[in-house]
């Protein structure tokens, strides 16, 4: 059995009623929240927002997700999730008053202190990746060699896999792109950063249309950015752990530190727009509450600027 197929979530519904959603190789993204579209649908708590979070599949393992998704927060075993976090089998998310139990086979694979070594061996080439990314990369190398039991996590082997990866990337981009910091993303992360960056400027245009955009963010100025990050997000050079990737497999783009500005810049003018300025949209804000939304533009324009962990 496939062992993306054996993992479900476990939970109590709003009849007290226990369920079990299983997590299939089909679907590697499972939303969660009030709304009855969402794959996990918690509609009797109100407390969950329409979409709360999202359980997906990342690399080789499930992860959780609220990248400011929700209003009230969603915890694992008791601590609040800021981003996403790789689950392991018996981790209790709390979402609202609901306890979802992530039920799944661990499979051993590199440690914390490998993952962490590996980081900064990556870092060395101005390669920057987070913890999940690093442990997805790893795990899928230690995946492809575990028949013939050739992957080690020695500092050696780390530093060289660092090393031959960095190769790969700059021989797939120009000389002066190759003089920037680089951030890994899964492809996920990245298609949900352009939809809320085009939202972002539909909310803007309106404003313009309105005449109530300050001339503290000239559109011009941001259209220009929205138009240049989005070409430069199309253009992303993407990377996997294998050499020759095959169906299936994972890829992770590598977004330049000038991209990821140019993103910040314009979730930190719509935050500034909504709650500096006061703008409330007529018909770009798709019912959502214009305090949350700008909220959560300051919050990913904050996430992108900090150095990733």
């Amino acid at each position: 059995m496939n062992r993306i197929e054996r993992a479900r979530l476990c939970y109590t519904d709003g009849e007290g009623r226990e369920r079990q959603l299983t997590l299939s190789a089909d679907i590697r993204r499972v939303t969660v929240g009030r709304s009855h579209r969402s794959g996990l649908a918690l509609t009797w708590d109100r407390t969950v927002s329409r979409l709360h979070a999202a359980i997906e599949w990342i690399g080789t393992g499930w992860s959780v997700i609220d990248d400011g998704l929700s209003r009230n927060g969603t915890f694992v075993n008791g601590e609040r999730l800021a981003g996403r976090r790789r689950l392991r089998s018996g981790d209790i998310i709390q979402i609202g008053v609901t306890a979802v139990t992530f039920a799944g086979q661990h499979h051993p694979g590199p440690g914390t202190p490998q993952v962490r070594a590996f980081i900064a061996a990556l870092a060395k080439h101005r390669l920057i990746f987070d913890e999940d990314v690093a442990l997805a990369y790893l795990s899928a190398l230690d995946g492809a060699a575990s028949e013939n039991n050739q992957f080690r996590y020695t500092d050696e082997r780390l530093e060289q896999e660092a090393h031959d990866l960095a190769d790969r990337v700059r021989q797939s981009m120009p000389d002066s792109a190759a003089e920037r910091d680089h951030y890994a993303f899964t492809l996920t992360s990245t298609g949900d950063l352009l939809e809320k960056l085009s939202r972002s400027m539909m909310i803007m245009l309106e404003a313009q249309a309105a005449g109530a955009l300050p001339a503290a963010l000239p559109f011009a100025d941001l259209a220009n950015i929205y138009i240049t990050t989005v070409q430069e997000l199309s253009k992303a050079i993407t990377v996997d752990p294998l050499p020759a990737w095959t169906p299936g497999g994972a890829r992770y783009p590598l977004i330049g530190s000038v991209v990821i500005e140019g993103m910040a810049t314009l979730f930190e003018a719509l935050g500034s727009l909504l709650l500096d300025h006061g703008y409330l949209p007529t018909h770009a804000l798709c019912g959502e509450d214009p305090l949350a939304l700008a909220t959560k533009a300051i919050a990913r324009a904050s996430a992108l600027r900090s150095p990733r962990r």
